[in-house]
Parts: C-alpha cells; sequence; structure tokens
C-alpha cells in the first residue's frame, strides 16, 4: 500500500471553506455580493491554490451555461420570428397513429361488448318464465275467477280424490 501523501491532504479545502466558497460564487455570479463577502472570497483565492482552481471551473461552466442559453435562445426567436412553415404540413409520427388506431379498436370492442350484454339483457326480460311449480296442498285448492282477468286462489281446498269420502 502507499502511503498517504500529506502534502496533498494539506491543499484540499476544509468542508465549511467549500461551502463558504461556493454561496459566495453563487453571490458574484448573481450580482448580490457584498463588499464584506467580496473581500473574503479574495482572501480565500489568494491563500488556497484549490479555491483558485474551483474558481476558474465555476466562472468557465457559467460562462459556458449562459452561452449556450443565450443560443438556444436566439434560435427559438429566429424560429418564432420566421413563423410556422407552411410548405411541410405537420406530420404525426406513425407510432402515435397506430396508437391511436388500436385504442380506437379496443374501445370498439368494449362498447360492442356492452351492446350485446344489454341487448341479451332485454331478450331475456322478454321472454315469459315457465309456469311456476307450486306446492302440492296449493295446487289442488280450486280456482274462481270472478271475471275474465281476475283469477285467484279459493280459501277451500278441493278434496283430493284419494281422501274422498267414501261412497255406502
Amino acid at each position: 500500500m502507499r502511503p498517504i501523501n500529506d502534502g496533498a491532504r494539506r491543499n484540499m479545502l476544509c468542508h465549511n471553506t467549500r461551502d463558504e466558497l461556493f454561496r459566495l460564487l453563487d453571490a458574484l455570479l448573481n450580482e448580490t455580493i457584498s463588499e464584506e463577502q467580496f473581500r473574503r472570497l479574495e482572501a480565500i483565492l489568494l491563500a488556497e491554490a484549490e479555491a483558485r482552481q474551483i474558481f476558474r471551473r465555476y466562472l468557465t461552466l457559467h460562462h459556458q451555461l449562459r452561452t449556450l442559453a443565450k443560443s438556444w435562445a436566439e434560435e427559438k426567436l429566429v424560429k418564432l420570428a420566421e413563423g410556422p412553415n407552411p410548405e411541410v404540413p405537420p406530420v404525426s409520427p406513425s407510432g402515435q397513429m397506430g396508437q391511436g388506431i388500436l385504442y380506437g379498436f379496443l374501445i370498439a370492442i368494449g362498447l360492442a361488448l356492452l351492446a350485446g350484454a344489454l341487448w341479451f339483457r332485454h331478450i331475456r326480460a322478454e321472454t315469459p318464465c315457465p309456469p311456476t311449480t307450486f306446492s302440492e296442498s296449493i295446487s289442488h285448492a280450486p280456482l274462481v275467477c270472478d271475471s275474465p282477468g281476475s283469477c285467484r286462489l279459493s280459501d277451500k281446498m278441493a278434496s283430493r280424490p284419494s281422501e274422498a269420502q267414501p261412497t255406502k
């Protein structure tokens, strides 16, 4: 194993100084840095080589991001100024069209199944039920019809042939 180089360890910024450096750099680039903060930033940069390296990288990254955002914004403004291109109609990707057809087909199948279920239910409702079988005691009760539309079972039970009284 190699021993840890103490010289490299001494050159590393401590966690608190690194956090303070980033806060000061943010304030500098956002143009909200006070004079006292600016003096503290100068002191850190003069004392620490790693802080100067972070400062250069941070400024380079900030410049690159600003340049990229500016060119992107200019490109968008040019496209807006030109307006839509009337020669080329907007074409939907084939994948989206295929998905639309698939979803439409699935919805049509679902509606067909629902319509079939409702139709079957309607047909069953119109189909008369088979006559209900009554128990033996009710089936021998006499049916009394007062008028052609109103019939009822009589309270008196008709005697069954097996229960008929013997003749003398």
